[in-house]
């Protein structure tokens, strides 16, 4: 068995309970907010299965967002916060090392949002006897996305040598800096369109239930605002395959310049 294999493993047993912890969040989620309300008060429910997808999925990117921080925020900065680094450089080999916990973490991750769609799945043929052809484009897209935020994540710990710190800076950077960076940009910078934002692209998965022909709205309160809702199908699959490469392969340099 390879070395990347053996560390996989070990990472599927070691996270185990981080899984079924989401995992019951999510299970939750959805029975409070898409189940029993419905069940309760029938006349609630939406008129299409696309209607009732769009509405409900938007806890999903919460969801990845914070099962990220706890998947790989920890990934590469505990090898320098506890040292563990010094043992396992001469025995493994550091990219095996990273690709092993990286690809780990990431079978649990997207299996807690592949159970996630497949509870909507199901109701939606308790509800509606149907699904729809994007319902499963919402999925891939939505796995897109969980790599991409991962990868980010991975990169951010490997700056840190504290899994806390590791945490605290991707939460701040993923809720607050690109807020920010957004807000000043719909405020001073109108037509840029906030591609290179990571966050921007995780409405893909909404939106692309009924995908709007203009791709932003337009708003003159006071100044002229033009609020953009989602990239383009194309640009959102391009930029977010750049960010999983480029973060990876940062992860690994500066996992690498660490170690000098």
């Amino acid at each position: 068995m390879s070395q990347t294999s053996i560390t996989l493993l070990f990472e599927l047993k070691r996270h185990k309970g981080r899984f079924y912890l989401f995992t019951l969040i999510s299970l939750a989620l959805i029975t409070l907010s898409g189940l029993i309300p419905y069940l309760v008060n029938p006349d609630l429910l939406q008129d299409t299965f696309n209607d009732f997808a769009s509405t409900q999925l938007g806890f999903i990117n919460y969801i990845i967002i914070f099962a990220s921080f706890f998947f790989f925020g920890a990934i590469i900065a505990e090898e320098f916060q506890y040292k563990t680094y010094l043992i396992l450089f001469p025995k493994i080999n550091k990219l095996k090392l990273i690709a092993g916990k990286f690809l780990g973490n990431l079978i649990l991750f997207l299996s807690v949002l592949t159970i996630y769609y497949i509870y909507y799945l199901i109701l939606g043929l308790i509800f509606f006897q149907q699904i729809s052809f994007e319902f499963f484009l919402s999925y891939l897209f939505t796995l897109l996305y969980g790599i991409a935020v991962s990868t980010f994540i991975l990169a951010i710990s490997s700056f840190m040598r504290s899994v806390s710190f590791s945490i605290i800076i991707s939460f701040l950077l993923l809720f607050v800096g690109f807020s920010t960076i957004s807000t000043f940009l719909t405020l001073f910078l109108p037509y840029v369109e906030p591609i290179y934002l990571i966050t921007y692209h995780g409405s893909m998965n909404v939106q692309i239930f009924n995908f709007p022909d203009l791709r932003y709205y337009e708003s003159t309160f006071f100044i002229y605002m033009r609020i953009w809702l989602t990239p383009s199908i194309i640009t959102n699959i391009s930029i977010q395959l750049i960010y999983i490469g480029f973060d990876f392969i940062l992860s690994y340099f500066i996992f690498n310049l660490r170690e000098l």
